[in-house]
């Protein structure tokens, strides 16, 4: 009895140390005796939110059906009369009063023959947003400078016989602000899935008639995902739906109702201020968040921002980056 007691006292004991480490968890400060780390309230602050800057491609289909207006082609191009009055130019962005030879001209009436006009634009946008999160929610605001190409419209029938519509500007700056919410809705290691929408307004730049324009508000729903290269910086892409009309008025009193709806395709990244510096002692190699006695309470990083603070044995980067290929020669500078 005496032999088993004393087999089963160590392992009792054993047993209530390693429970007692699994109660309390692993703390690398308390360990070392250092008081709580410190942290900058303004880099705390900052550290909330989310700075995104992204670029792309997109299409536009532009789409309009005329009604009670004479359509004319001359020399391939088509032009408009409303209410049968004079013919008008760039009758899509820009309406200019003209005259054309209308003898040798093929001409449609719309009340007559309805005409659906369609085409197909391209665009480079630059958008720059910030957001909160809360929880699993964000909500945040963006502004956007968008490089537009105008596009050639065909007719849905007689296109051969009737011409294109093109108008003198090629190009135009479209500019937008836009306010977002969304939230995440799957993760799968490093990749972060959320769904957005984005609603604002747009401006559309030099190439149209702002006095005759009446434009509406325009909705983007789209599904980022996220690669997470660490706690403070994310590589992402973000494909999206957006719809968006205008009217514009040709001549007096026609208003013509032209349709955007378009697909876009946005990659960019997004950064969020470290709540924490880099630690100032060159010759460091911790890899992880930590404090310097001799420091005082304040707490370090020991990667850039780009790179996870808690790399593991195996990965990619178990040397401290600073010592890694060139930037060990930069090391008098800083790095």
């Amino acid at each position: 009895m005496k032999k088993r007691l004393l087999i089963l006292i160590p392992l009792i004991l054993i047993c209530f140390a390693s429970y007692g480490q699994k109660k309390r968890g692993f703390n690398p400060y308390a360990d070392f005796g250092a008081p709580k780390p410190k942290k900058s309230f303004l880099r705390v602050f900052l550290n909330k939110f989310t700075w995104t800057l992204s670029t792309g491609v997109g299409a536009t289909f532009y789409g309009t059906t005329p009604e009670n207006v004479t359509l004319s082609s001359s020399d391939g191009l088509i032009y408009m009369a409303p209410s049968g009055g004079s013919y008008y130019r760039n009758w899509l962005n820009a309406p200019v009063q003209t005259s054309i030879n209308t003898v040798d001209s093929l001409s449609i009436n719309t009340s007559e023959r309805p005409l659906k006009l369609r085409g197909v634009s391209t665009s480079i946008p630059l958008n720059f947003s910030v957001h909160f999160d809360i929880t699993r929610f964000r909500i945040g605001a963006g502004v956007a400078l968008q490089y537009h190409r105008l596009p050639t419209l065909t007719p849905t029938e007689g296109r051969t016989s009737l011409g294109i519509y093109q108008s003198d500007k090629n190009a135009s700056f479209f500019s937008r602000w836009y306010i977002m919410v969304g939230g995440k809705v799957y993760q799968f290691g490093d990749f972060h899935y959320y769904a957005d929408i984005n609603v604002g307004s747009m401006g559309y730049g030099g190439a149209f008639d702002k006095a005759n324009l009446q434009k509406g508000m325009f909705f983007n729903v789209g599904s980022p995902i996220e690669y997470e290269m660490s706690e403070y910086f994310r590589l992402y892409v973000r494909p999206n739906l957006e719809f968006k009309s205008y009217t514009m008025n040709v001549g007096e009193s026609y208003p013509l109702k032209v349709s955007q709806p378009a697909f876009n395709f946005q990659i960019g990244i997004r950064y969020n201020i470290p709540d924490s510096p880099r630690c100032p002692i060159k010759s460091c190699d911790t890899q992880l968040k930590h404090q310097h006695k001799h420091l005082g309470a304040r707490e370090y990083r020991g990667q850039p921002f780009y790179k996870k603070q808690n790399p593991k044995i195996g990965q990619n980067y178990q040397q401290l980056h600073r010592y890694k290929n060139r930037n060990s020669k930069r090391l008098d500078n800083g790095y």
